[in-house]
């Protein structure tokens, strides 16, 4: 059994990963490289390519939920531009 301090870095860790797997839901690479901007507590996350990336989207959102508790950012990706 882990320490508590170790559990807790361990959590940090997968919530951040849950993230980037979806990132990546359609097993297209669709988004490219995503930049990433901390702006009013929330995470932003813009891909370097243009789109709508629907799967992706719904998998961020249903996947950023842990790291939205532990680390109590919002998770976004935001498309609309498409550049990083």
């Amino acid at each position: 059994v882990l320490p508590r301090e170790e559990r807790l870095a361990v959590s940090k860790l997968a919530a951040i990963l849950r993230v980037a797997e979806a990132l990546d839901r359609s097993h297209r690479q669709a988004p490219g490289p995503v930049a990433v901007d901390l702006q009013d507590g929330r995470l932003m996350l813009r891909p370097s390519r243009s789109g709508e990336f629907g799967a992706e989207r719904m998998a961020v959102k249903e996947k950023a939920k842990m790291f939205e508790q532990l680390y109590g950012r919002t998770v976004l990706l935001d498309s609309r531009e498409g550049k990083a």
